[in-house]
Order: C-alpha cells, then sequence, then structure tokens
C-alpha cells in the first residue's frame, strides 16, 4: 500500500489561515454596512383597530427624498429595515380608506422605531373632480385663414411683395395694381 505524504503542510496552514482571514474580514464588510443603519416599522389598522392587510406604506427620507415602498402583511406589519439615520415620514394608504401620514420622525444610528398607523375609512360623500379642456382643434368648420402683417411683407423680396400679397386678392388679379411682367406666369398674356 502506498502512503501520500504532504509534501508542504506550510502551504495547507497558509490557505486555512488565509480563509479565516477571508470571511473575518467579509463578516466585518457586512457588519460595517449596517452597525449605523436604524429602522422602522409597525402596524397599519383602521379605526376599530384591525389589521389592514396589503396596505401600501411608503417610508420617505426627508433629507435626501429616497422613498421606500412597503406592502403590510395578512396581520397589518410592515417593517423598514436598514434605514440611515435622519429625518423621515411614513405615509400609509389602502384601497377604501383614507390616505394617514405620520411626519416629524427622527431616526438616530442604531434606533428602531415603532409607527403605528390608523387608517380612516373614506367617506361616501368623498367628491372626485374631473375637467376636461375645451377641443383645441374645431372639428365643425374647414376653413383655413392665416393673418399676414405688415412685416412679413416688408420681408418678402421686393419684385415678390406684391406678386404674394396679390396672390389671395381677386383685385390684383384683374390687373389694376401690376404691371404685366410682375403677374403670375398663368396670367400672363401670350
Amino acid at each position: 500500500m502506498m502512503k501520500v505524504r504532504n509534501s508542504c503542510p506550510q502551504r495547507n496552514l497558509a490557505a486555512l489561515v488565509l480563509t479565516a482571514f477571508l470571511l473575518a474580514f467579509a463578516g466585518g464588510s457586512a457588519h460595517a454596512q449596517t452597525t449605523g443603519a436604524g429602522s422602522i416599522n409597525g402596524a397599519v389598522t383602521d379605526a376599530s383597530q384591525a389589521a389592514v392587510p396589503a396596505a401600501t406604506v411608503t417610508v420617505i427620507d426627508v433629507d435626501t427624498g429616497v422613498k421606500h415602498v412597503y406592502t403590510t402583511d395578512a396581520a397589518g406589519l410592515y417593517a423598514a429595515p436598514f434605514l440611515l439615520p435622519g429625518h423621515y415620514e411614513v405615509d400609509a394608504t389602502a384601497s377604501n380608506f383614507n390616505k394617514v401620514q405620520e411626519t416629524g420622525i427622527t431616526l438616530l444610528v442604531g434606533q428602531t422605531l415603532t409607527i403605528n398607523l390608523s387608517l380612516k375609512v373614506s367617506g361616501a360623500n368623498t367628491t372626485v373632480e374631473v375637467s376636461a379642456m375645451s377641443e383645441i382643434l374645431d372639428t365643425e368648420k374647414t376653413e383655413v385663414s392665416q393673418e399676414v402683417d405688415s412685416h412679413l411683407i416688408s420681408n418678402l423680396p421686393v419684385n415678390a411683395q406684391l406678386v404674394e400679397l396679390c396672390a389671395s386678392n381677386s383685385e390684383c388679379y384683374a390687373g389694376r395694381h401690376l404691371r404685366p411682367d410682375q403677374l403670375p406666369r398663368h396670367q400672363r398674356s401670350l
């Protein structure tokens, strides 16, 4: 029977020490990411203290404007973990309920706050106002018009000013204001 002898026990020991160091370092960095974080949790209930499942809870960092959106579980509970210290607002909404908002919340390093929210049933007298803009296009008329001001006419080339102006004026085509060379080609006599 052949025996295999480990030719390099120092190499195995070095690999073991390196692995232990990497595991310790990786665990330390994960711990460092959550050390300063706090959390906000709580329950969303109705006026009779019954749980409101599937409510939408929005946690807003007032300092940065970052929004975190959560949904309550079957017991009406929500949890917003790993939040940076700062100032927060918490909003809750659910179908058939009015929105509720809690403001002025200050979260400190490593702190866990409990913010319970109570929703009120939206009343039957809730008014929804819809305003429609008036039509921009008049679909009843097929007219096309354009105003020609003196600035536009004065910017036309000199020989074309009268021709272009008279293109829409039937009296000009009668020849009262134009010389024969100023008439459009189809109006000139051969």
